[in-house]
């Protein structure tokens, strides 16, 4: 990563704040990738520095994305979310909105990652209704994307389609190919919660190629972290299982996101069980 080469050279003399914006991005690089050793690294580091500069906008931008590296790879969840809950204090006393809803996003995340459904939509829908007000176009779109697949999980499935519906719209118009892996990936655990299996199916394919396309390692992360063990398919042997995802994968991008806005809208339902999302087939 040529950023860890920029990093590796003498500090001695540079504004404090372009070395911490430098750690910044190549955490925000190694999130994507996937490598969340390297993100708590630059992350940390850019907090650690961050905290000397007196900077109060700059300490709670870095606690922000400091809370973004404890979720999915060995998760420390507590650690994460007293950053987010520092960083929310500090956009609360500087007035910062726009900030504010980053971190009541992040603090979602600790919820949402530990399977505490019901929190996570909680903050999410505050983020959400932050970001529409303040008009952040980009925090609306994974506010939705977000506060979908954890309603998803609460059996919400008519509000988890109007969620995903108007989030995975807005990322296409955005050309947010990165967020649309993952939301293809919350449509998969929709299609396969309301019982329309061979969908879920075609779009884990679909999400598969979209994700080895665009080196979207996060995607892979989050399907470990919460689709541990694969997911059994009531009526679907492992050759049809096999041949759907196949079909799914040689969908072109818009006939994936037809296939996913054209899945049914259902009643509520309970809610699935614990770590029940279908994910990768078992071993």
């Amino acid at each position: 990563m040529h950023a860890e080469v920029v990093l590796a050279m003498p500090t001695s003399g540079v504004d404090p704040v372009l070395v911490v914006r430098g750690h910044e991005a190549a955490g925000g690089l190694a999130y994507w990738r996937g490598d969340f050793k390297a993100c708590q690294r630059h992350y940390g580091l850019a907090l650690e520095l961050a905290r000397t500069t007196g900077d109060r906008k700059l300490l709670a931008d870095e606690l922000y994305n400091f809370s973004f590296s404890f979720y999915i790879e060995d998760p420390d969840f507590d650690r994460g979310h007293d950053a987010a809950e520092e960083a929310v204090a500090i956009y609360r006393e500087l007035g910062d909105e726009e900030g504010l809803t980053n971190a009541l996003w992040g603090i979602g995340n600790t919820y949402f990652f530990r399977e505490d459904w019901q929190r996570s939509a909680a903050s999410y829908g505050e983020a959400l209704v932050l970001a529409r007000r303040t008009h952040n176009d980009f925090m609306v779109n994974w506010a939705l994307h977000m506060l979908g697949s954890s309603v998803t999980m609460l059996g919400r499935f008519a509000d988890a389609h109007r969620y995903l519906s108007e989030g995975t719209e807005a990322m296409v118009r955005a050309g947010e190919t990165t967020g649309l892996v993952l939301v293809l990936d919350d449509w998969v655990d929709y299609a396969f919660f309301v019982g329309d299996h061979e969908r879920a199916l075609k779009l884990y394919g679909a999400a598969r190629r979209l994700q080895a396309q665009t080196s979207t390692g996060l995607a892979e992360w989050s399907n470990i972290s919460l689709r541990r063990g694969g997911r059994v398919f009531p009526g679907v042997d492992d050759e049809s299982r096999s041949r759907l995802e196949a079909e799914g994968a040689a969908l072109t991008l818009d006939e994936a996101i037809a296939l996913a806005l054209s899945a049914p809208i259902v009643p509520d339902g309970p809610p699935p069980p614990s770590n029940s999302s279908p994910g990768a087939p078992a071993a």
